[in-house]
């Protein structure tokens, strides 16, 4: 039987990435959500920024979450590249029921998977 998981999007769903500004009630979502559930952060982030995002993660709570960024050289639409990763990488491990994303074309992909997508 397949671990249960809860996805977050991190740039503008977590924290504002323009502002770096925390998005306070997501982010207790998440905390939250990380003591019954596997947490897993899909950012757009580039590798390079990797450690500073685990880093932000921590400081604010989401030790334990797992982060997966977009690959170095990747310009695939943030939907194709999130699908890419649940397909390959979570639905293999994890049984996903719920994602908060702030764009409403990864919410209807996650849709598509049958998870239940929540704008932040």
């Amino acid at each position: 039987m397949k671990k249960k998981a809860i996805i977050f999007d991190f740039n503008d769903t977590l924290r504002d990435a323009s502002s770096g500004k925390i998005n306070k009630k997501t982010l207790e979502k998440a905390v939250k959500s990380e003591k019954h559930e596997h947490l897993i952060v899909l950012s757009g982030e580039t590798p390079d920024k990797k450690f500073s995002t685990k880093k932000w993660l921590k400081g604010h709570g989401l030790g334990k979450a797992e982060l997966d960024v977009r690959p170095a050289h990747n310009n695939e639409s943030d939907s194709k590249e999130k699908a890419h990763i649940l397909n390959t990488l979570i639905s293999r491990q994890f049984t996903v029921d719920k994602a908060y994303d702030d764009k409403k074309s990864n919410r209807k992909m996650f849709e598509r998977h049958g998870i239940d997508a929540k704008k932040p």
